[in-house]
């Protein structure tokens, strides 16, 4: 089997026509399109989409083989190899049957499922390729050499994720800088909480720009010793092999996205390299105690991705406010205000806690970011036009309590950010409001800890800022009704 091209593994339907016309009788094989019929056959009567989920459908099913009652394997583990073999085989006939189905079965994607779903480990390819590195990880034989797949197949569906993954935030993209801009010199504690209290977006310039983080974090070298191993999504990877992921993930439309709750608990060397600024407010969740006892919700994180990568739109957990500083790289920050509607192409679920957006940051900048500046309505009441702003090296951005935000990264190598959420007397409504609800509304933590958070929370504000309390004029509820609700929490998660 061959290694796949890194050219796009169709073309726009629009080449079915404009080429063959333009090039008449003279058309060359190497240049003519096929069409939908001539390489589909039947199958031709079913949309895209559909064809991708059938085929998507053999790694799901793990090729069609059911190893479960064979003795000749010895355990879970090398069922899972062989099935993710078969599988490989099956789309390596399905790649020979016609040039449309190579295209479909070659598609990134299908090979990136394979890889994060196998229980082998997967290290990804140097040369940017998921189908490449899977058949390494099941010992098949490869070749760098690139396959014949001409003449070519066209198809929308399939060339969108290509243009993707490999178009850059264009410069129409970047040119909006209309967040409130303030430099660190001069921010104090008294200017932040007036700030924080008119619940705004704010970028702060350089007020990281004096952490070690700033140099050390630079070298891959550094930061992968001192964390040698991370998740990303809920899969173990090592620190090094994630480097070697974002320097080489030119396929991906939708990069995956370290995104690392406990990074800063398992090494004591990143956590000493930064520091909370000081003009920002104290976390009131510090009164339940220390972060690593597991009694209050997750606050911090280490971020690293490629560019494109980023957080899709969402509104940050359990009502708080966070902080973002870039480390390495740069970031572009949209915000919509709370008080709108959600931003174009996300719906929320009825109960908020459930968010579908489309399928990578640069496909919401395509479809939707020219109407938000166009719709008349957004230039009549500026309040629905988003923010917007990019933070760079050293940059803090403040992200107010129930704003919907999204943040891609925009550099060519890998951007490296830290972030925190917080709660304080400015956002502390908010975030009791949020826990009385409790079930999917919270999250940061599991089990009893999750189910009590509310009433341990109110608890700890009594004993320790009882005036906090006093200001507040949320509804009280028992403790007894906290939690109650058993379904799975909400995860503040953006790696997948």
């Amino acid at each position: 089997m061959t290694a796949p091209h890194l050219h796009p593994p169709a073309l726009p339907l629009g080449e079915l026509y404009s080429r063959d016309e333009r090039l008449g009788n003279g058309v060359k094989d190497d240049q003519r399109v096929v069409s939908r019929s001539t390489s589909l056959g039947t199958l031709c009567v079913l949309d895209d989409f559909i064809i991708a989920n059938i085929i998507s459908s053999i790694v799901v099913n793990d090729g069609g083989v059911d190893a479960r009652d064979d003795d000749t394997f010895s355990s879970q583990s090398s069922k899972c190899v062989c099935q993710r073999v078969s599988a490989c085989v099956t789309l390596g006939r399905l790649a020979c049957a016609s040039h449309a189905l190579k295209a479909f079965a070659d598609a990134p994607d299908v090979w990136r499922a394979m890889a994060i779903n196998t229980g082998t480990p997967v290290r990804f390819a140097s040369d940017g390729s998921w189908k490449l590195a899977c058949l390494r990880a099941f010992g098949m034989k490869t070749t760098t050499r690139l396959a014949n797949v001409l003449p070519r197949f066209a198809s929308d569906f399939l060339f969108r994720p290509w243009l993707c993954a490999t178009t850059p935030l264009k410069d129409e993209w970047m040119q909006v800088e209309n967040v409130l801009d303030v430099d660190v010199d001069t921010m104090t504690r008294e200017l932040f909480e007036e700030l924080e209290k008119k619940n705004v977006p704010v970028v702060i310039r350089r007020a990281a720009s004096s952490w070690p983080a700033t140099k050390k974090w630079r070298d891959e070298a550094y930061l992968a010793a001192s964390l040698p191993d991370t998740v990303v999504g809920e899969t173990p990877k090592k620190t090094s092999d994630f480097y070697a992921y974002v320097r080489h993930c030119h396929t991906d439309e939708a990069p995956l996205y370290l995104f690392d709750p406990l990074a800063f608990r398992r090494s004591a060397a990143l956590a000493d390299d930064y520091e909370t600024p000081p003009f920002l407010p104290d976390d009131l969740f510090a009164y339940l105690g220390d972060e690593d006892s597991n009694v209050r919700p997750h606050y911090r994180w280490l971020i690293i991705g490629a560019r494109n990568s980023g957080s899709f739109f969402h509104v940050d957990p359990n009502g708080t406010s966070a902080w973002n500083a870039v480390v390495v790289g740069e970031k572009r920050w949209v915000f919509y205000p709370p008080d709108g509607e959600p931003p174009p192409g996300v719906q929320p679920s009825e109960d908020g806690a459930d968010v579908l957006t489309p399928i990578s940051l640069l496909e919401w900048f395509f479809n939707y970011y020219s109407d938000a500046h166009e719709d008349r309505r957004a230039v009549r009441r500026s309040r629905l036009r988003p923010l917007e702003c990019t933070a760079r090296a050293g940059d803090v951005v403040f992200v107010p309590s129930g704003w919907w935000h999204s943040a891609v990264n925009t550099a060519d190598g890998p951007t490296v950010a830290v972030t925190q959420n917080y709660c304080s007397a400015a956002n502390v409504s908010k975030v009791l409001a949020v826990l009385d609800k409790g079930g999917r509304h919270v999250s940061g933590l599991t089990g009893d800890a999750l189910a009590t958070l509310g009433g341990r929370f109110r608890d700890a504000l009594h004993e320790h800022a009882p005036d906090v309390l006093l200001c507040d004029r949320t509804r009280k509820r028992p403790r007894d009704d906290v939690g109650s609700n058993s379904a799975e929490p909400f995860r503040f998660n953006f790696s997948l």
